[in-house]
């Protein structure tokens, strides 16, 4: 992350975020909010891949993985989870509006 321009400190935060993010989607706890967190990392690592031109194989990577994960991030934030696998333990509910709720 130095080699970017960011401090060691933000790759800590990016690590946990999808770690966290990716276990809570599998198990479609909060997806949508979930997403929501996790689309700045994405939007982040397609900002980061551009000059790699554009497929991932490309030395370096490519922009359209993260890219695509971005899309299937909003995706998830607009539509939810779906109604096959949906755990119904939800506990930040009580708190969020309507839209975010699964």
């Amino acid at each position: 992350m130095q080699v970017l321009g960011y401090q060691v400190f933000f790759a800590y935060l990016v690590i946990f975020g999808e770690i966290i993010g990716g276990i809570t989607l599998i198990l479609g706890i909060q997806t949508r909010l979930t997403a929501l967190f996790c689309l700045p990392i994405l939007i982040g690592a397609t900002f980061v891949h551009l000059n790699n031109g554009w497929l991932f194989s490309a030395e370096g990577g490519g922009w359209e993985f993260p890219a695509s994960l971005s899309i299937i991030a909003l995706a998830t934030i607009f539509m939810g989870s779906g109604n096959r696998i949906n755990l119904k333990f939800n506990p930040l509910n009580t708190f969020l509006p309507t839209q975010l709720q699964n």
